[in-house]
C-alpha cells in the first residue's frame, strides 16, 4: 500500500491518511489481519508527525476497519464488513459519484477508461469477474 500526502489539499493530513487506508482495506488491498506499520515507522515514511498517524490510526479502529492491539501492533479487522453503519442517502451517493466522475475527467480520461477501471474496482471488491 502506497500512501501519499498532499501538502496542498485542504483536507486534513490525518484524513488523507484515514481515507487511503480505508479504501486499501474496502479494496482488499490490504487483507483481514495484515498488520500495519507503527505510527512512528509510518510517520517517518510520511514525514509527517506521528499524533497524525494515530489520529488516523485511531479513526480507523473506531470505524471498524482496524485493531490497535498495543505492543502486538495494529491489524486490519474485519469488523468494518459486519458493524451497523448508518447507510448514505441517495444524494450523498451521487454527490461522492459526481466527484469521482469531475475528478478523472480532470485527470484526462475518457468515458471508456472511467467505466473500465470501475469495473475493474467493482471486481477487485467483490472477487468476481464482471462480463
Amino acid at each position: 500500500m502506497n500512501i501519499s500526502i498532499d501538502q496542498k489539499s485542504t483536507t486534513a493530513v490525518s484524513e488523507q491518511i484515514y481515507k487511503q487506508i480505508r479504501r486499501a482495506i474496502i479494496a482488499a488491498e490490504l487483507k483481514t489481519g495484515a498488520r500495519l506499520s507503527t505510527v512512528r515507522q509510518m510517520a517517518f515514511d510520511l514525514e509527517v508527525a506521528p499524533n497524525t498517524v494515530a489520529k488516523a490510526y485511531y479513526q480507523l479502529n473506531e470505524t471498524g476497519f482496524l485493531e490497535l492491539q498495543g505492543r502486538k501492533g495494529t491489524f486490519v479487522s474485519e469488523r468494518w464488513r459486519s458493524d451497523k453503519r448508518e447507510i448514505p442517502d441517495v444524494n450523498q451517493l451521487d454527490a461522492l459519484g459526481q466527484e469521482y466522475i469531475f475528478a478523472t475527467i480532470e485527470a484526462g480520461w475518457d468515458f471508456t477508461t472511467l467505466i473500465s477501471h470501475l469495473v475493474k474496482i467493482s471486481e477487485n471488491i467483490s472477487g468476481k469477474k464482471i462480463e
